[in-house]
């Protein structure tokens, strides 16, 4: 996986379902005779008319601009980082290679090249290869979902439709947070996978979980399933809750020590 983040994981989904063309086999409605008149101007052909498969595959973003209920960088500071594992499960693979987890630590730094402005910068490893990075800039006042997938690897190609958002408390690694849910459908089109993300005000630096589930591999079952949740939280001179990036570390080391070669 080459991308980075909960989202590399996301981006990777999009991306390996194929970029889902819309189908170009539909013969156009504007060819056919209109009323049983033979159109005596061919060339004068009302713009609006659209092939019917071409309209019932399209698969609409609305969702990229929903608004979040907050911005979960509004009030981050340089120094600030939060830790996550995904726990991956991919079907059609060698058993070995069935289930992995992905460590990501994510730490809020200023931006080089803007004053004021902030960056997150991200470390990430998975099994059996080396720790990459990769860095963000923040925006700030009011944050959209695709804003927010956009800063975690998700691509334009991307598209996000039925969005819903609830009030939810979830526990997670033994602490209970407060906040909201945000259930929807990412991916291409014919290659959709349903995606619940859940953020609340205590983790400053980005989400609490996030769970992919899909596509279908064909068997009934989903092709791949991920979810990645927050292991711990803090700022540059203390751990404020869970895992700090030193102890992640140490988890995956004694990880990549017992997997099979």
């Amino acid at each position: 996986m080459r991308r980075l983040s909960f989202l590399a994981i996301t981006a990777v989904l999009s991306l390996a379902l194929g970029p889902g063309a819309l189908a170009q086999d539909a013969k156009k409605d504007d060819d056919k005779p209109k009323d049983g008149k033979k159109d005596d101007k061919p060339g004068d052909k009302p713009k609006d008319d659209k092939p019917a498969t071409e309209e019932k595959n399209q698969v609409k973003d609305e969702g990229r601009d929903t608004k979040l209920p907050f911005n979960p960088f509004a009030n981050v500071k340089p120094g600030e980082w939060v830790t996550f594992v995904a726990h991956v499960h991919r079907e059609r693979v060698p058993p070995q290679a069935a289930d992995v987890n992905v460590y990501t630590t994510w730490t809020v730094i200023p931006n080089p090249t803007e004053q004021g402005k902030l960056r997150l910068k991200a470390v990430q490893k998975g099994p059996g290869r080396p720790p990459t990075d990769l860095e963000k800039d923040l925006p700030t006042g009011d944050m959209t979902l695709g804003q927010f997938m956009a800063i975690f690897g998700v691509p334009d190609e991307a598209k996000l439709s039925d969005v819903k958002c609830e009030d939810a408390k979830l526990t997670v690694n033994g602490k209970e947070f407060s906040g909201k849910k945000i259930s929807f459908e990412g991916g291409m089109v014919g290659r959709r996978a349903k995606e619940i993300l859940t953020i609340s005000t205590d983790v400053r630096c980005s989400f609490v979980q996030h769970e992919i589930i899909g596509p279908d591999a064909g068997d009934g079952k989903p092709e791949m399933s991920v979810k990645e949740e927050v292991l711990g939280f803090g700022t540059a001179d203390k751990t404020e809750w869970g895992k700090s990036p030193e102890e992640v570390s140490k988890i995956q080391n004694e990880e990549e020590a017992k997997r099979p070669r």
